[in-house]
């Protein structure tokens, strides 16, 4: 059988990092779908897409400029959800393709926006990473963004608590890295039990 959850939550929260703890464990399969974004951003087909919708500014010698295209749509939700609405499809294609190529296994996919853009019901559960607000924005702070960014960044987002709310795990991460990871760890071990007891009481399942 194939378990998919979500991994998600605001920038700033650790979400990339507690996937660096779920990626070193051999059982689980991950999927960077913030990743797979970017790489579809740069396909012809996309860029092309993003030009007609955004205007010439987006490119430069036929390449996608992704810091002005950035800083048209981080200023303005709509703009945000367009971009996203033209992006999105390819990439949960390109995640689907991911899944289907493994018979049965535990699947971790990494989304920021996964509420944002409706997904939720794509998943079997959903983990949120979350941490407090001061060590969010000092997160982002070392990382080089503005304080007037990290507003324009963070308003795009769902509130955190809202993600909390309608998420099934929890992973905070306000601790040291090695609290995050044993927070990994136990989370672990509970989706491995949940899903242990799934299989083994489906009807002439060995």
């Amino acid at each position: 059988m194939k378990a998919v959850y979500g991994l998600t939550g605001n920038m700033g929260c650790g979400k990339s990092t507690a996937l660096s703890f779920f990626k070193e464990i051999e059982d689980i399969v991950t999927v960077e779908m913030d990743k797979l974004a970017h790489e579809v951003m740069e396909s012809p087909e996309i860029t092309r897409k993003l030009r007609q919708v955004f205007g010439p500014r987006v490119t430069v010698n036929g390449k996608l400029d992704r810091r002005t295209l950035g800083k048209i749509v981080f200023k303005n939700k709509r703009l945000l959800r367009q971009m996203e609405s033209i992006v999105h499809p390819l990439v949960w294609e390109k995640t689907e393709e991911l899944i289907t190529r493994k018979e049965h296994g535990i699947f971790i996919i990494e989304s920021a926006i996964i509420f944002e853009t409706q997904s939720q019901g794509r998943f079997d559960k959903i983990i949120c990473v979350t941490c407090d607000e001061e060590k969010q924005k000092n997160r982002l702070r070392k990382r080089g963004y503005t304080d007037e960014k990290i507003i324009n960044r963070l308003n795009n987002q769902f509130d955190i608590g809202y993600k909390e709310r309608h998420s099934n795990y929890i992973i905070r991460t306000d601790g040291s890295l090695a609290e995050m990871r044993e927070s990994v760890m136990e989370l672990y071990n509970k989706i491995k039990e949940e899903n242990d007891e799934y299989h083994s009481s489906i009807p002439g399942d060995i």
